[in-house]
């Protein structure tokens, strides 16, 4: 097996199915949210010591209508699996929110609140 096939294999919707999860788990309880369509990619950025596959993923809020006003929001995720540079073993993975976007009407509390909610979350780091 090529070590182009075994990078291919990293740009497949299963590997990111449990950072979705994750998300979903710790953040949709509160934030309802679903994917906006058309709004993923996925980058290949070989290096001399690693090969990182990068999947970004838009989401937007998915809350009641009568709460759009207050609550509305949309993110952008990244997961970065980062593989040795001829893609046999797995370095790392790491799962980050790159960018929050809020409609003008989002209250600074609710930002705060999402902000927060997105901190618990276990795995999942802030950049934005």
């Amino acid at each position: 097996e090529s070590g182009a096939m075994r990078v291919l294999k990293a740009c497949n919707q299963s590997v990111i199915a449990p950072a979705v999860l994750r998300l979903k788990v710790g953040v949709a309880g509160r934030f309802p949210f679903k994917d906006k369509r058309g709004e993923w990619t996925i980058s290949v950025a070989p290096a001399e010591q690693h090969v990182d596959v990068t999947h970004c993923k838009r989401e937007m809020g998915w809350e009641a209508p009568e709460l759009s006003e207050r609550e509305h929001f949309e993110f952008e995720w990244r997961l970065r699996v980062r593989l040795s540079p001829d893609a046999r073993r797995l370095l790392s993975v790491r799962l980050s929110v790159s960018a929050i976007d809020f409609v003008p009407t989002v209250p600074p509390e609710v930002r705060r609140e999402v902000r927060q909610v997105m901190e618990a979350c276990p795995c999942l780091h802030l950049d934005c």
